[in-house]
């Protein structure tokens, strides 16, 4: 096949890219696209046709490059049922043929895999019959409570306790509070009173707020072992060098999607112990670089993050290792409550921040969910503060692992496993296994569970990313965005006007989001925010109500 491509000429890095062209005639609409010439493992080629829109992602395992993209607009009056395309020497060519009589149709959506696999070469889909992903699928929580919270809730949450987690985090070296940023524009775009985003990428310089719920948890972990009952805790006290006297070494380990790994890693790190973090093998290489940046050893396991929490359990039991997990399980509880707690110092922070804007609390609070521990942390918070004054809350997951909105979606009020890969971009999201210590929380004070596809997420960090003229800019992960994202559609979208209405969301209401993490993986920001992956399908573009 004749391509206009020379990749002799490509050298070094660039090797390692797409080289792309098009080319426009009075006849045909051609694309080339030529796959890197080295080898790499794992790739898939997919082009998507979409509106006016055609997509090229291109997905591959090579060191720290995981995936690329890039948009097309097609010209007008494309035939795309006489679309052809050739794959040969690694080079796709592809056809679209003009047709000056043709109606543009933007009523399907077309999928090409290269290399081909048996039967998914192509395959079109009918948007009349909704098979394009719906930006939000949302679910009432029939078991949701308005009295008083229950008593694990208060004490988990009491006034006391979260004062013990806020002051031992101020004994951190270098701990600062993190900002509570405005978006008014936003907020004004969306029909809203005021957007406020509590921006944790800025927390001790880790770009996540994980590390709240780590090292609160090791220091528990540690008094408790070394019998200390004063009840005074302070990082200091915690070192190794003055700790050694009492207790014999210790290693701390955890299963981690990036961020708690990161977390549990500095901690440990600061304090002057070793730790053993457990990652899945859809770990990007940029955030198992970083955990062993923070001291810690890796090992990558062959499944999905609840896999790497079973593995982890297996092998601490028989190496006397310390684990510490945000997800409990049966005779393991204590130290999941202590992360749980340990994220509380981001709303004793907020509520601070809150009071200086002249403002009581939030009246609504959208937050995302893997296991469902800052989920619970967040609301759990709140209904011990605020009782049946709490603001209305919103649980958000990913729809390739939305563990908590399937377990109520059964309805037996059962905490239910959610099956399947979980490849989902949202990588701190992607949890199959709900947190049993979370759940109950959860299921007593959660208003609304919300389910969305992953452009839902880019498109937060987008909108983050580039914000309206005088909001300031927040840089924010797949993860950190995807509670923007549900907003947008949800205050932008027709289909949802009554979930709007049920929410009482609207021109009073005061609205918190928690940018769980900032850009922890370049690369595939990079494809989100630079080369538009992930993008809005054409027909949920234009959804103004």
């Amino acid at each position: 096949m004749a391509h206009p491509f020379n990749q002799n000429r490509v050298s070094g890095i660039e090797k390692q890219h797409l080289v792309v062209d098009t080319h426009l005639s009075v006849e045909a609409f051609t694309l080339y696209v030529a796959l890197p010439p080295i080898h790499v493992q794992d790739e898939k080629l997919h082009i998507t046709i979409l509106g006016d829109n055609l997509t090229i992602n291109y997905e591959f395992q090579l060191e720290n490059f995981h995936s690329q993209s890039r948009i097309i607009t097609l010209p007008a009056h494309v035939d795309r049922d006489k679309l052809s395309t050739e794959f040969e020497n690694r080079t796709l060519r592809l056809v679209l043929p003009i047709n000056e009589k043709r109606e543009q149709e933007q009523d399907s959506v077309i999928f090409l895999t290269f290399p081909e696999e048996a039967g998914k070469a192509k395959k079109e889909l009918d948007l009349s019959r909704n098979e394009v992903e719906e930006p939000l699928v949302f679910l009432p929580n029939p078991f949701v409570a308005s009295a008083r919270p229950t008593a694990l809730i208060d004490a988990l949450f009491s006034e006391s306790a979260c004062k013990e987690v806020r002051e031992f985090h101020a004994t951190i070296p270098g701990f600062e509070t993190s900002p509570l940023v405005s978006l008014p524009n936003l907020a004004r775009m969306l029909g809203i009173r005021s957007l406020w985003v509590k921006d944790e990428s800025k927390r001790l310089q880790l770009n996540a707020f994980k590390v709240l719920g780590g090292s609160y948890a090791i220091a528990k972990t540690i008094q408790s072992l070394v019998g200390d009952k004063s009840g005074l805790l302070r990082f200091e006290d915690l070192t190794a060098e003055r700790t050694s006297q009492r207790i014999s070494e210790i290693t701390f380990a955890a299963a981690t999607d990036g961020n708690h790994g990161k977390g549990v890693a500095w901690a440990a790190a600061q304090l002057g112990y070793r730790s053993v973090i457990y990652v899945h093998k859809l770990t990007s290489q940029a955030r198992i670089q970083a955990i062993e940046k923070n001291g810690a050893e890796v090992v990558v396991v062959n499944g999905t993050y609840d896999d790497a929490v079973r593995q982890v359990n297996e092998d601490a039991q028989r190496n006397g290792w310390m684990v510490i997990s945000d997800t409990a399980w049966e005779g393991y509880e204590d130290i999941p409550r202590w992360v749980m707690q340990g994220y509380t110092t981001m709303f004793s922070e907020a509520q601070s921040q809150f009071a200086e804007q002249g403002i009581e609390k939030p009246s609504h609070i959208l937050v995302q969910a893997g296991v469902g521990a800052l989920a619970a942390a967040t609301i759990g918070f709140y209904a011990a503060h605020f009782g049946p004054q709490r603001p209305r809350t919103m649980v958000v997951e990913p729809n390739k692992a939305a563990c908590l909105f399937h377990s109520i979606e059964i309805g037996d009020g059962q905490p239910h496993s959610f099956g399947g890969e979980l490849d989902t971009i949202m990588a701190g999201l992607a949890c199959g296994d709900p947190n049993p210590l979370a759940w109950p929380i959860l299921k007593d004070c959660t208003d609304y569970f919300l389910q969305c596809p992953d452009y839902v997420a880019a498109k937060g960090m987008r909108v983050y990313g580039l914000p309206l003229k005088n909001d300031p800019c927040i840089i924010s992960g797949e993860s950190g965005a995807v509670t923007l994202g549900a907003l947008m559609f949800l205050m932008q979208w027709g289909q949802t006007e009554s979930l709007r209405k049920e929410l009482q969301i609207g021109l009073q209401s005061d609205v918190l989001l928690i940018n769980s993490e900032g850009n922890t993986d370049p690369d595939h920001f990079r494809n989100v925010v630079w080369d538009g992956g992930e993008s809005v399908p054409a027909i949920y573009k234009n959804y103004w109500p």
